[in-house]
């Protein structure tokens, strides 16, 4: 949007004469999650907000692992192919770019020959009435393919005890999770270890919920 240190919290704060707090969505979302959702039994884990992009919490001994510079854990932009597809942020084969829902649903509407305005309920849809048909099975296979490659990463460097999903992902967890779950543990590094995939209680409200955990 071409806009450069803009701190908009003292903005609000004196607009609004009450005391005003920011933070990353996926952190709010796996903050959210840790505390009232589906991480709440794990210390080791990560949460991941799979939607327009990819957003995550690292959670190590139970607290959220934050940083002095930045938020960190930019998850979504792991290089997983040197020769892959031009990233928003510029660089080449960025994950986000093969494992978010907005990438999902571009590709499914190239090789569906779907209606460009297609929303994600519609979209959803579709892909359950047509589950069976081998065309839809290699679309999602491929998918999987390139979303275990980062997860795999995550997984060898943080052996979380659980990885949650959320985002607009969630909605899909009963037809990816198995598949992925498979890859994971096909081609993860230390097969002694066991690493839950589960899907976020709150779903899309997470961030939400998670805010107000600030």
């Amino acid at each position: 949007m071409g806009i450069t240190k803009f701190e908009i919290v003292p903005i609000l704060e004196k607009k609004y004469n009450v005391p005003v707090k920011i933070k990353n969505d996926g952190k709010c979302a796996g903050l959210a999650e840790k505390k009232y959702g589906e991480l709440k039994r794990y210390d080791d884990c990560i949460f991941l907000c799979i939607g327009t992009g990819v957003g995550s919490a690292v959670f190590i001994d139970g607290d959220l692992v934050e940083l002095k510079q930045a938020p960190g854990f930019e998850f979504g932009h792991m290089m997983i192919d040197k020769n892959g597809i031009k990233c928003n942020c510029g660089n080449i084969g960025c994950f986000e770019t093969y494992a978010s829902m907005k990438r999902l649903k571009k590709e499914a509407i190239k090789q569906f020959g779907l209606d460009e305005d297609i929303n994600s309920e519609e979209l959803q849809k579709y892909i359950r009435n047509n589950i069976n048909e081998d065309k839809m099975r290699n679309f999602i296979d491929n998918y999987i393919k390139n979303l275990s490659i980062g997860i795999i990463n995550i997984i060898n460097i943080f052996e979380p005890e659980a990885i949650c999903f959320g985002g607009s992902f969630s909605y899909y967890t009963d037809i990816f999770l198995p598949k992925l779950d498979k890859e994971v543990k096909e081609n993860k590094f230390n097969k002694n270890t066991e690493c839950k995939l589960i899907c976020a209680r709150h779903q899309n409200d997470a961030g939400i919920i998670g805010a107000t955990l600030l």
